[in-house]
């Protein structure tokens, strides 16, 4: 068998670096004299237990004050640019171990263990995320030029904000609990977070729904890094990598530097007006202003947009596999976690693009626009904000429906987008709901499916996020059930109409129908009728109820 090939730029990148221990340990000791002046004594609590708001608050607050104590006087653009950097060679590092795993079983044929991608992210983001929240502060609170970053405190300032964020999500789930959740109170005053036995067993369930997705994820994500900057001849490569820095390495790579992502994040959020959080300009007046005030080279910025964002003109047509969370499909290293999307409208080309507050919990406004979730738009009074994105959502929306029907024909089922009336019956609007997003005859099983399809962004990382999606799904399946309702009491016209009143009397059930499987559906006490696509796919040939079952407590 011969050996796999990988990019061999991978060999630029810096082994990771072993944080300062005293400076871990000096958090730590922040983090213990704040629960004991919070009140908070030994013991193991609910994180729904009365009383327990305050003083956890208290410590947050605690860590913050610390955080930003720590990042008075630092330069805003240096502490970017290392936190970039870091950042990136941890994604590189885990990208590399899989890649030298799969290159090892290539050449000795036997397979090796591994860590699903999925588990892996689970695993590393509390890391991953304390550095690009520790960007976003970075920008809002601090300055340039300012003070250089000594190694010992840039360790200190990456393990707060790992702490920071530790403390806001057992702040959310008390704030908005949706997972069982409970935190342990040591002697010392050490404080573990902790699921319950009932969560444990929700996150199986998630886990397994999610395994045939994760199997598709991780065969393209090793695809693209294998294919990833192609040499001439690895020897090549390899000289040519090790003669140069990171940056460098990542100029060749990836079409733009750290030095470049820094001018771009920064020139994005220069010119935003002092309290506007959102903007539509011109595309030509963002290049002017990047490349005159900040120097940024004109021919970065098509790679910045390829990464920051699904630009029609740099990605081409979006289609359902740009969907994906944004580690499975490239770097994430983008603006802040933010995207900038560039869009025609008539004649000119705009760009849409805003940056997020950085107050607990207000993740507002362009929150990751793969996903097709876009909640700032109703609650902004800017008509260009409105128009743009109102009409990229529905594009996105429609694109998942599309896709849903097209695999539904090609399994032989008789199938109809976007129904609005039989032959003889009009579904009247004012009922509340409008057509069914895909109609299907499932003649094997003799029913009728009623679709409805939600291109919706992966279950929120904290649990106010959740709450709030599943609070919105409630109301999609309110509607669901009257669609159901509705149906039923027609169904000798719906058989007549697809000439099937000789097979007997159909049921009719309708099913939500979502991108990928969310967390919090297996937070219901009773069966709920939300499925991801595979899921979907199989009941429907197994004639099965499209519904997710409880998980038991216990």
């Amino acid at each position: 068998m011969q050996p796999i090939s990988y990019p061999s730029s991978y060999a630029a990148l810096p082994a990771l670096s072993v944080p300062d221990l005293s400076e871990i340990a000096r958090v730590e000791e922040i983090k213990r004299a704040l629960v004991r002046k919070a009140g908070i004594q030994p013991g193991t609590y609910s994180t729904i237990a009365p009383g327990l708001y305050t003083p956890i608050e208290g410590v947050f607050n605690g860590l913050m004050d610390a955080l930003l104590s720590e990042l008075s006087g630092v330069d805003a653009f240096d502490l970017c640019i290392r936190l970039y950097e870091r950042n990136e060679i941890f994604l590189g590092n885990i990208a590399k171990s899989h890649l030298d795993r799969a290159a090892r079983q290539s050449v000795s044929g036997i397979a090796e263990p591994s860590m699903p991608i999925q588990l892996l992210l689970e695993r590393s983001s509390p890391y991953t995320e304390s550095i690009r929240w520790l960007i976003e502060i970075a920008v809002k609170f601090c300055e340039t030029p300012g003070e250089r970053v000594p190694a010992r405190k840039f360790d200190r300032l990456v393990e707060l904000a790992r702490a920071v964020g530790e403390w806001d999500m057992i702040w959310e789930h008390i704030h908005r609990n949706v997972i069982p959740h409970e935190i342990t109170v040591g002697s010392d005053f050490t404080v573990t977070p902790q699921t319950t036995p009932r969560a444990d067993k929700m996150l199986q369930a998630y886990r397994t729904a999610l395994a045939p997705n994760t199997a598709e994820w991780e065969r393209e994500e090793f695809e693209r890094l294998q294919n990833r900057n192609p040499a001439t001849s690895p020897e090549e490569t390899i000289e040519m990598m090790e003669s140069m820095g990171l940056d460098s390495a990542l100029t060749l790579e990836q079409g733009y530097g750290m030095s470049d992502w820094a001018k771009f994040s920064f020139g994005l959020i220069d010119s935003f007006a002092a309290d506007e959080y959102r903007k539509v300009i011109k595309f030509a007046s963002l290049e002017s202003f990047l490349s005159r005030k900040w120097n940024l080279a004109s021919d970065r910025l098509p790679s910045l947009l390829r990464d920051f964002g699904l630009s029609k003109e740099t990605v081409g047509p979006i289609d359902i596999k740009h969907l994906r969370p944004a580690e499975f499909g490239r770097r994430d290293s983008r603006l802040l976690r933010r995207p900038v999307v560039v869009l025609n409208r008539g004649d000119s080309m705009h760009c849409l693009y805003g940056v997020e507050t950085v107050d607990r919990g207000s993740r507002m406004i362009l929150n990751r626009f793969e996903y097709g979730r876009i909640d700032l738009i109703r609650q902004s009074k800017n008509k260009a904000i409105r128009s743009v994105v109102g009409s990229l959502q529905i594009e996105k929306g429609k694109i998942f429906e599309q896709n849903i029907a097209e695999e539904c024909r090609s399994k032989g089922y008789q199938c109809q987008p976007e129904k609005y009336r039989t032959k003889d019956i009009r579904i009247p609007q004012g009922e509340g709901f409008g057509p069914v997003d895909v109609f299907v005859v499932d003649r094997s099983h003799k029913r009728f499916v009623l679709i409805e399809t939600k291109n919706v962004m992966d279950e929120g990382a904290v649990p106010k996020e959740m709450a709030k999606e599943k609070a919105e799904f409630a109301g999609y399946i309110s509607k669901l059930n009257a669609q159901v309702g509705w149906f039923t009491e027609r169904l000798n016209v719906l058989q007549a109409e697809y000439d099937v009143s000789d097979d007997g009397i159909y049921s009719v059930e309708g099913v939500i129908v979502v991108n990928n499987p969310r967390m919090w559906m297996f937070t219901y006490d009773e069966p709920v009728p939300i499925l991801d696509a595979v899921n979907f796919f199989r009941r429907l040939a197994e004639g099965s109820k499209f519904t997710i079952d409880p998980v038991a407590p216990g």
